[in-house]
């Protein structure tokens, strides 16, 4: 991939197929029904994060390696080497997949 870095409170998310087996869970809002407009990635870069008042930053929510939902009318689609991205600010998603343990997932499957 090129060097791309977002600027600011921006992510970089590669779009996930929702083939993918991902193992964790998330709550929905109540308003959040349509699943063709929801969409699952996993944040590429970040950006060094919010202006504050007070001078400097304050880190990004979410992290390289997250996997998240949004909703696809929030994210810009953009091309790098051939591979098609989305560019969100750090309050779009509207969750991110907690990754299971190994512990976690035993209990998970015993039942």
């Amino acid at each position: 991939m090129s060097n791309f870095t977002p600027l600011y409170d921006r992510l970089l998310v590669e779009p996930l197929s929702e083939k993918e087996k991902m193992y964790g869970s998330i709550v929905l809002p109540s308003g959040v029904k349509h699943e063709a407009e929801l969409t699952k990635g996993k944040v590429i870069a970040t950006g060094s994060g919010f202006l504050i008042a007070e001078g400097g930053c304050r880190a990004c929510e979410c992290k390289v390696e997250d996997v998240i939902y949004y909703l696809d009318r929030f994210a810009l689609t953009i091309e790098l080497d051939g591979k098609k991205y989305h560019i969100l600010k750090d309050n779009d998603p509207i969750g991110k997949v907690s990754p299971v343990t190994p512990v976690l997932k035993e209990v998970l499957c015993s039942k």
